[in-house]
């Protein structure tokens, strides 16, 4: 529905943490950037909120019990400090003079927080920084007494990471960061006499009020367009009713998209200052889910209900439930927790069987359905029997795997030489890949035909 560019970030393309976020990220329960002391919007259970939520980073040594309070994830060590980077971070590490860093392996899932995260030491130390962010790894990097900590790591030893918010942001799905607060409590806040606070510029910011969202944007530098000071973009809060606002990043930064009303297609909305759209680090976006249609996609009625489901494993585990659909869409999901574990040369499977079979007859071109995934980068398939019997693996286009986090509609053709009417009599996720076994959880919408006739 619309969109509007986020949190400040590391604009010095010489720098190794150019396009990095300055506060917190949170991303569909993945921790993406530790927090810094700006206030962020936060999603949670279905509610959004400005505040500054804290938390606690701590590395333990499993041996000793030593324990060393992480001062940030994904962004660049402080002096004296200890910092966590991440696959998301990027392919490697930035280069720090005086830096020790060691790999730590055995990372199952992206990394989320509330959680501990049981890893396994390296036991090699490089200096320097630029050390490679594999997947399935993080890397601490530290100076001066963090140094300490990392060398007391012996290899082969296990290390346990826990990033925990404070109450009451214990169940935060979604937050990013701005850098002031506007309003607090429908009150002006009191502002700093800095010229990026007094002076007129283009402005991004985000309000809340009456159960309300509200994204502005305000074009500057422009002949037709002075922009606004932070001041006067607390006054256009009070006015339109905000409870709570806060600043974004401004200046070339400052875009909106939003919806064209006759094609749905997102437009842009302002008048970028640079001329044209700026690369930037995060965005917030506004999507829609009906209550009615809480799985949107082609127009298509469900005829699988999510009880016709049993679950079949090979060198696998696995359970199912029924629940509230996760990411703020209305309506029920079906749930799917496994582990993959299979021997080496071997592949482990888990198995949603369907009874009865979903029916496809010959105007039917594939299968469509709504995954809520967790880039596990497992390879999830279908399997179809035809009139003959004849078995059809069918692959999704996407390319098979889930490699991505949150709602996706999936769809699986028809191969042309599935010959009659067929039935779907499976999904399933499997693994042959040694190094990518493992546990995930992934959530499945209501199965429906895609036709060919209108689509």
């Amino acid at each position: 529905m619309a969109a509007v560019n986020a949190d400040f970030f590391q604009t010095d393309r010489s720098a190794t943490t150019y396009g990095v976020p300055l506060g917190l990220h949170v991303e569909q329960g993945e921790l993406v950037a530790s927090l810094m002391d700006y206030p962020a919007i936060v999603f949670q259970e279905g509610r959004a909120y400005l505040e500054n939520p804290r938390m606690v980073t701590r590395a333990t040594c499993g041996e000793t019990g030593t324990r060393f309070d992480i001062d940030s994830i994904n962004r660049r060590v402080s002096w004296g400090q200890l910092a966590v980077f991440t696959p998301t971070f990027g392919e490697r590490t930035p280069a720090l003079e005086g830096a020790r860093e060691m790999v730590l392996t055995g990372l199952e899932r992206p990394f989320q927080f509330n959680t501990y995260h049981l890893l396994e030491a390296t036991g090699e130390i490089q200096a320097g920084g630029g050390t490679p962010l594999e997947e399935g790894t993080v890397v601490l990097s530290a100076t001066g007494a963090g140094i300490d900590f990392i060398e007391s790591l012996q290899p082969g030893g296990e290390v346990r990471l826990v990033a925990a918010f404070l109450p009451p942001y214990q169940t935060i799905t979604d937050a990013l960061a701005g850098s002031h607060y506007l309003l607090q409590g429908g009150e002006k806040m009191e502002l700093d006499s800095r010229p990026l606070v007094t002076g007129r510029h283009p402005r991004t910011a985000v309000g809340t009020g009456s159960g309300e969202i509200l994204l502005i944007t305000v074009d500057g530098r422009r002949s037709e367009a002075a922009g606004m000071s932070l001041h006067e973009l607390a006054d256009f809060f009070q006015f339109l009713g905000a409870e709570e606002a806060i600043n974004l990043d401004g200046g070339g930064s400052t875009t909106m998209l939003a919806a064209n009303p006759l094609t749905g297609s997102l437009e842009l909305a302002n008048r970028p200052s640079d001329g044209v759209e700026r690369a930037v680090s995060n965005s917030l976006l506004i999507t829609y889910r009906s209550e009615e249609d809480p799985f949107p996609g082609p127009e298509q009625e469900s005829t699988l209900s999510r009880d016709q489901f049993s679950t079949q494993v090979v060198n696998a585990r696995a359970s199912l439930a029924v629940v509230d659909a996760p990411g703020d869409v209305a309506g029920e999901a079906l749930r799917l927790d496994y582990e993959l574990e299979a021997p080496p040369g071997e592949t482990g499977a888990a198995y949603l069987n369907l009874t009865p079979p979903l029916i496809l007859d010959d105007s039917t071109s594939g299968l469509g359905v709504w995954v809520y995934g967790d880039g596990s980068g497992h390879w999830l398939r279908a399997q179809a029997l035809d009139s003959m019997e004849r078995t059809y693996f069918l692959d999704a286009a996407e390319g098979g795997r889930v490699n991505w986090r949150g709602w996706n509609y999936v769809q699986f053709p028809i191969p042309e030489e599935l010959e009659g009417s067929a039935r779907i009599i499976r999904l399933y996720l499997a693994e042959f890949r040694e190094e990518q076994m493992g546990p995930g959880t992934i959530y499945f919408g209501p199965l429906q035909p895609i036709n060919n006739q209108g689509d």
